[in-house]
This record gives structure tokens, sequence and C-alpha cells, in this order.
């Protein structure tokens, strides 16, 4: 109801701006002529004519027109005949030949009355002079000459109607414009307490409807994208508390056989045999602890751009066969379970450890959440038309399907098995990350219980 109450306010203003601005046009249409100096109400050819007997004057029993009147005359394109008390002609200016050099008064009356003859519409004027002199000016324009008669007291009574129905729309616009601010202030407050809800977290979506229809739409949207970040926060935060779990866990598993050992060492007298046991048992610990280390150190650097890129070209096959063999010399016990193959000399621009670590995180990750004598299958070869792959498959376990799209997630561990317990669950996240930063991706193929694929793309001689 309000929003149409407004309308048909808003359409009624405008709708008497135009009849004004229209009226306002044919007045000066219809009652205005043209002049050197634009356009004058039709009346000024009249006033004009009135006033030039100021300008004209007699001196020694001669009719002198002054040098004001000459140049408007010669300006604005007119002619006079100045006529003395019995009608004949004393004087003139600029007249046209043909022009009666004599008016009698019935002549004179009639030119008073005369419309536009065809070439000048004549308005006769009384110098004021004591004999009774007049004059004739003749204007070039089509100017219609008439008398209008009216009843007066009708007229009288149309002011009075016309006044009180001005004032019943000032009335009625004021009413409106009241009962539109009272609206649109409800309106703006709904607003308000929309924005105040929505940063308490408290706000409901509300139909986008009416002339607020898109700041509502609006509203609407803010909080669904603020509810979304908050359980993005959420999220984030749990697995923030769930990684600093696990780390802590990773981090006090090497500690306790290094201290256990480092106390055997120093409150007995151990054997030759014993001090290599628990130096090799300490190495092992403190080499876990340094990976953990590492794991974070580069994953952060490589997230915040910290990371110094070596680029240089090298063939893939190459550099996927060292870390193979790097994995066997690190991991004897691997040496018949790993295989590798390639079926491609393509080069890639890439930084070499870098890679290499990828690499070698996904042969870690199949040789460790896997049982013994699990066969790994490391493959390199062309992949679509400009790119490259490495390929990475095993005949384990297997992967979990709920497991497989959280593979890649930072301090994300497996549930499968406790071997995955071992890892900083940065390892994936790495590799997805480098090939990433090499312009690649990375992705993950499984059925549980019938092994896992890993496959890295990268494109050929990616460019810096």
């Amino acid at each position: 109801m309000m929003r149409t109450l407004a309308r048909a306010v808003a359409v009624a203003v405008a709708a008497l701006v135009l009849i004004t601005l229209l009226g306002i046009g044919l007045f000066y249409y219809a009652f205005s002529i043209p002049e050197p100096e634009g356009r004058s109400l039709a009346s000024w050819p009249s006033t004009f004519t009135e006033n030039f007997a100021g300008w004209i004057h007699e001196e020694d029993g001669v009719v002198k027109i002054d040098e004001v009147g000459i140049r408007y005359l010669n300006e604005y394109g007119l002619w006079l005949q100045v006529l003395n008390c019995d009608g004949v002609e004393v004087r003139k200016r600029n007249a046209p030949s043909g022009l009666p050099v004599r008016y009698s008064a019935a002549d004179l009356a009639e030119l008073g009355a005369s419309p536009f003859d065809g070439r000048f519409t004549r308005f006769v004027g009384s110098t004021g002079a004591p004999d009774g002199g007049c004059y004739i000016i003749g204007f070039p324009y089509p100017i219609g000459k008439g008398s209008v008669f009216y009843n007066g007291a009708a007229v009288d009574r149309m002011y009075s109607v016309a006044a009180i129905a001005g004032a019943f729309l000032a009335v009625l616009l004021v009413a409106a414009t009241v009962i539109y601010g009272i609206w649109i202030t409800r309106k703006l407050r709904h607003v308000v307490e929309g924005v105040e809800s929505v940063a308490r977290r408290t706000y409901r979506p509300r139909s986008p409807e009416g002339a607020f229809g898109p700041v509502t739409r609006a509203l609407n949207q803010l909080d669904s994208e603020m509810r979304a970040s908050d359980e993005a926060a959420r999220k984030t935060e749990r697995m923030r508390r769930e990684w600093i779990e696990n780390i802590t866990h990773d981090m006090r598993t090497p500690l306790s056989p290094i201290k256990g050992y480092a106390e055997l060492l120093s409150d007995s007298a151990p054997t030759e045999a014993d001090m290599r046991e628990g130096g090799r048992i300490v190495l092992r610990n403190v080499d876990r602890i340094d990976a953990l280390v590492g794991d974070l150190k580069l994953a952060y650097e490589i997230d915040g751009g910290l990371y110094p890129l070596r680029r240089e070209t090298i063939p893939l096959e190459r550099l996927v066969r060292e870390c193979v063999i790097d994995m066997v010399n690190a991991e004897p016990t691997c040496t018949d379970t790993i295989e590798f193959s390639s079926l491609t000399h393509a080069t890639v621009r890439a930084d070499v450890a870098l890679l290499s670590r990828a690499v070698g995180n996904i042969l870690a990750n199949a040789l460790r959440h896997n049982p013994p004598g699990t066969r790994v299958a490391v493959r390199v070869e062309d992949a679509q038309p400009g790119w490259c792959a490495v390929e990475v498959a095993d005949n384990g376990e297997g992967i979990a399907e709920e497991d497989l799209p959280r593979l890649f997630e930072r301090h994300w561990k497996g549930s499968q098995n406790e071997a995955q317990s071992a890892g900083s669950g940065l390892g994936l996240a790495i590799a997805r990350e480098v090939a990433e930063l090499h312009g690649g991706h990375i992705r993950a193929e499984s059925t549980q219980g019938s092994g896992a694929t890993f496959r890295v793309e990268l494109p050929i001689r990616a460019a810096n």
C-alpha cells in the first residue's frame, strides 16, 4: 500500500510539473513575438509605441526625433510617420513608399485596430503635444490585435477555486512526503537492524522484495558468506589444534628413546655393543626430528613465497631415476619392491632439489603406508601434448574413499594404519604445492584393497 501511494504521488507531481512546463511553453509560443534582442511578449509593440513619444519633440516649430529613437527604429527595422493635429505628415523615418501623407480621424482609429496587412502591423501613438499631434509606427511582425471580455465575478470565483485546489494539492503533497518519509525511515531501520544482526551472527534471511530488494539480497549474501567464512575458520582452527597435537606427539615419540638411551649411557657402564645400538637409535630418531622440522620449514617457505627457486632444464627421466636410487640406498630392504621405467625423454625446467623432494615424498608415502613386500612401479611418460608425467603406482592396501579428498591437505593424516602417524602430515601437501609451483598438478586414484596411483603432470620446458 505504501509503495502504491508513493508511486501515485510521484506520478501526480510529475504530471503537475509537466503540465506547468507545457502551459508556460504554450503561453510563450502564443503570446510572444520575435524582436532583435530575442522574444518578447506580444504587448511589447504597444508599449514601445507609447514610450516612443518621449523621443519626439518640437523645436522652433520643427518636429525632431531623438538619436535614441532613431537608433531603435534602425535596429528593429521599424518605420515612423509623425502627423500634426490635422493628420498631415510632418516627419518620417524609414517609411516605405506608397504611404498616405494625410490621415483622417477615422483612418487613425481604423489603423489602431487593424491587424497585420501582409507587410506591417501599425500602432498609433500620441505625441502629447498641446495641439494633439500623433504618430504611426510600422512593425514587420504579424501581431494580432483584439480585446477579451469575461465575467469578472466568475473569474474571481475561479481564482478562489484555484487557490483552494492549490492549497489542497500542497497539503496532499506534504502529507504524502511525510508518509513516504516515515515509510522509508522504517525500511532503513530494518536495513540497519539487518546489518547489526549480520554482525552478531543472528541474521535470518529475508525475502528480497520491494524497493529494498537488492539491499536485502546483498544482506542475505553477506550473511551466507560470513557464515561460510566462520565455518572455514572453525575448520582451520580445528585442523590446527589437531596438527599441534599430532606434531607434539610426533616430536615426543623420537625424543623418548633418545632420552632413554642417554640415561642408559650416563647411569651405567654400557658395553660397546649397547653404545653402538644406542647411538644408532639416537641418530635415527634425531634424523626423524630433523625431517619433521624440515617439512615444517619447507611447507611454510613455499606457502609464503620465501623459498628461493633455482630452476634449470633437466630431463625428467634422470631426475626421477636419481630419486628412486636415493630411496633404494636409504631403504635397502625395498630394492626388490621398486620398479622404474621411462617412455619419454622430455625435459622440464624445475628446481631439482624441490621437485626431487616432491617425488621422494610420494615414494616414501607408498612404502611407509603399505605392508612389507608391496611393489611400487615408477613410470615417466608423455601426457597430453606439451606435458609429461611421473606416475607412482603400488599394489598395497589402497586408500579409503572418504580419505581421498583430504590426501593433499596440510597436517592431515590418514586413519587406516598406525604407520600413517609416523609422518608429519606434510609430505603429500608439499608434493602438491611443489607441482603447482612448477605450473603442474597432482592427483591420486585408489580402490581400497587394490593399491593407489599418484600422478604428477608437469609442462615440458616450463617457463620461469
